[in-house]
């Protein structure tokens, strides 16, 4: 009995309530952003981009090669707030690299792939993007279990899965289909620019940190997305 009661005291401590707490919200809240979806784009459509995100859900956890789970297992061996911090930024920077190369190599197989289902193909090249935010939200959650802060941790998935609801909400309303592809694509970089701040690194460090995830963020998106991917598909259609 004694057992049980140090087992919650623990918990309770260690802020495992906000992580209980959390997991609840966030699944009630997920569950919600898909309803809303459901609500406003066409099933036929909605399915396509379902299919497709669910191709790249099961790549989602090669994105970085592995380095996010090398952060946590090594992360917790070192003893100072530096090198969990120097560690943290070798995951980041050689992670977005590895993970950018993956997402180019599903965007180029996107293309010779014959999916049963039209427009599956497009909306997996589109897709791929989010590995590299999915990554980056990843290594900032395994550094807050780092540094045992829980409580950030369940906020930023209440926040995430908040901030999905209002993206799917106005893009599924103005633009359908594509509307929540790229809600999916956003709503990780947004999460993301709410917590980065709280991350604690030297002021030189966090500037460039900030300024790379938007930089990278944007110009993946307009460099892929608009300028190769409409242009190529407008290609194919027209032949």
């Amino acid at each position: 009995m004694r057992g049980i009661q140090q087992f919650i005291l623990n918990f309770l401590n260690r802020s495992g309530g906000y992580i209980f707490g959390a997991t609840i919200i966030s699944r009630l809240l997920s569950f919600s952003a898909s309803w809303i979806a459901l609500q406003l784009i066409p099933n036929k459509e909605l399915g396509v981009v379902l299919f497709a995100f669910n191709i790249i859900g099961f790549i989602i956890p090669f994105g970085g090669l592995g380095l996010h789970q090398g952060l946590l297992r090594y992360g917790a061996l070192l003893k100072t707030e530096e090198e969990k911090n120097s560690l943290f930024m070798y995951v980041l920077k050689n992670g977005i690299i590895s993970s950018f190369f993956l997402v180019v190599l599903v965007i180029i197989s996107s293309f010779f792939i014959p999916f049963q289902f039209e427009n599956t193909g497009y909306y997996v090249a589109f897709l791929s993007l989010v590995i590299i935010p999915h990554y980056l939200l990843s290594i900032i959650k395994i550094q807050f279990r780092l540094k045992h802060n829980n409580k950030t941790l369940s906020y930023i998935e209440i926040t995430y899965n908040v901030l999905l609801i209002i993206t799917v909400s106005i893009l599924c309303y103005l633009f359908n289909a594509k509307g929540y592809a790229f809600a999916l694509f956003v709503t990780p970089y947004l999460t993301i620019l709410f917590f980065i701040k709280k991350l604690n690194i030297n002021r030189s460090k966090k500037q460039y940190l900030i300024l790379q995830i938007l930089l990278f963020g944007n110009t993946v998106y307009l460099l892929v997305y608009q300028l190769v991917l409409d242009n190529f598909f407008l290609l194919l259609i027209s032949y």
